[in-house]
């Protein structure tokens, strides 16, 4: 008998893009998260489909069944879904790999119908590069390849998340997004140099080409943070990340209001 792996109506979907491992802490803690808001998580790991059914294993009840591989992803109409959040990865969108272009074009049919209605969707650091890319924006290594890891201060202004004011948010990356793609709006400053005091490795202060640390759609819910939001303990200590985790976490109120939206959104019947 053959097993149907597509989600449930409804499930909210995580895609873990990792290429060397997944973020199985950060996963957990987004699962955990989603369960006690009534969502059904389930795991996609697009770059390293030999791992799905033993990231199920060490999950346990945290997730839905087996991860998806990408073939499975494909399969899915984002429209049956309660919401998308797209994790952090060690590709990078401005080069070119198989898995990515296949991922990139499933995007593509969610980020084709940007309504109020729309299937809510959160990237977090190369998912916030990737939908940027799939929406015409330029996504580029900064610093000569130096990575940027530690505590990022900025302002953020969102009322649909209840963004108003300074957060301190963890960064761990070397690509970033140059300009905001049409049809959305920086949710950062317009002045990186004053708003992003930053803690970061061979950079004394912030580069201004990294404005777009956060961009919502004007109208669809649909955002991007280039700091990993969803970051727990063990990210920091498998990433080298050069920061303790504060406590409370800022990124986890953020991830929390997105994961409420999803929440509330109404399926079609």
């Amino acid at each position: 008998m053959t097993h149907d792996k597509r989600p449930a109506s409804g499930s909210l979907l995580i895609i873990d893009p990792g290429t060397r491992h997944p973020e199985l802490g950060c996963v957990e803690w987004l699962s955990r998260e989603a369960r006690a808001l009534g969502l059904t998580p389930t795991l996609c790991l697009p770059a390293l489909p030999a791992l799905t059914a033993s990231v199920k294993e060490e999950l346990g009840a945290h997730i839905e069944g087996d991860a998806l591989t990408l073939a499975e992803l494909t399969l899915i109409d984002p429209r049956d879904l309660r919401g998308v959040i797209i994790l952090g990865s060690g590709a990078s969108p401005a080069h070119p790999l198989d898995w990515q272009d296949e991922l990139g074009g499933w995007l593509a049919g969610l980020l084709a119908n940007p309504t109020r209605e729309a299937t809510p969707l959160l990237g977090i650091c190369y998912g916030h590069q990737l939908i940027a890319s799939r929406m015409g924006s330029t996504v580029t290594q900064l610093w000569g390849g130096e990575k940027a890891s530690g505590l990022r201060r900025a302002r953020l202004c969102e009322p649909r998340l209840g963004l108003e004011g300074p957060v301190s948010l963890i960064v761990s990356h070397r690509d970033g997004v140059l300009s905001v793609p049409e049809g959305w709006v920086s949710l950062v400053s317009d002045s990186p140099s004053e708003e992003l005091l930053s803690r970061v490795t061979g950079v004394e202060e912030a580069d201004p080409v990294v404005a777009i640390e956060a961009m919502a759609h004007a109208v669809a819910p649909w955002w991007g943070f280039q700091a990993h939001i969803e970051a727990e303990r063990s990210f920091i200590t498998q990433n080298s990340v050069e920061a303790s985790l504060p406590s409370p976490y800022d990124g986890h109120r953020v991830t929390r209001a997105f994961l409420k939206r999803c929440s509330e959104r109404e399926i079609r019947a």
